[in-house]
């Protein structure tokens, strides 16, 4: 079964690989979506695919040590059905 999750991620996460470090992850998952940067200082991750793959992809981005994250917000959301993870400049 597919699921699509949105994440807001809060932090120290804009100009430090954080968006780059989100694509490697997703594809290591074989998930989809995209990652961008938002006007407020937070990062959007929308993420789908196999129930398994989006959950453990969330769970890994919530557990990330190597980035000073504050708080993660995360949704279920509809299916895009995007076909490659790709990250909006």
């Amino acid at each position: 079964m597919a699921k699509a999750v949105m994440m807001h991620v809060y932090g120290d996460v804009q100009g430090v690989g954080f968006r780059a470090r989100i694509k490697s992850i997703a594809l290591a998952f074989g998930v989809f979506g995209y990652v961008r940067n938002l006007p407020d200082g937070s990062v959007e991750i929308h993420v789908e695919g196999d129930d398994d793959r989006v959950n453990a992809f969330v769970e890994t981005i919530k557990s990330l040590r190597e980035f000073d994250i504050w708080e993660v917000k995360i949704k279920e959301t509809s299916i895009k059905n995007y076909n490659e993870f790709f990250i909006i400049p």
